[in-house]
């Protein structure tokens, strides 16, 4: 890799694994901290079914007040913020097919929309991310 023109190096190989076993991550993976990329780990969520169903989201979360930032990026001369449904969110800038650039703002969504998260589920690798960092 290059950045600013110098060469950059990894000072450890990165591990790219699909989906290890307890027995295996445990063994393999915890005590010699190099860097692990693990795939599959979000196969089963919920969300990667449900929630390209848009009809499922207005269900869940319709009437729900989001902040919503409208406009390519916030230095755009008609760049601005609002309130909406997140319905209506959905409905003009997602679901219309010329519809301007509207992003859902920096918000913690699932603390207003719980039934959301029910549908991500944590890989029991975070369980040990965070008692190594107590």
């Amino acid at each position: 890799m290059r950045r600013g023109g110098a060469a950059c190096e990894l000072a450890s190989p990165i591990i790219v694994e699909r989906c290890p076993s307890l027995e295996e991550f445990l063994a393999r993976h915890l005590q010699p901290r190099v860097p692990l990329v693990i795939i599959g780990a979000m196969d089963d969520w919920p969300a990667l079914s449900q929630w390209s169903d848009m009809g499922y989201i207005k269900e869940k979360a319709g009437s729900r007040l989001v902040p919503v930032e409208l406009g390519r990026h916030y230095l755009d001369d008609n760049w601005s913020q609002t309130l909406m449904p997140m319905a209506e969110f959905i409905e003009s800038h997602i679901e219309a097919a010329n519809a301007r650039t509207g992003y859902l703002a920096q918000h913690a969504l699932f603390e207003q929309i719980a039934e959301l998260q029910h549908d991500i589920i944590a890989p029991f690798y975070t369980v040990f991310h965070r008692c190594l960092a107590l």
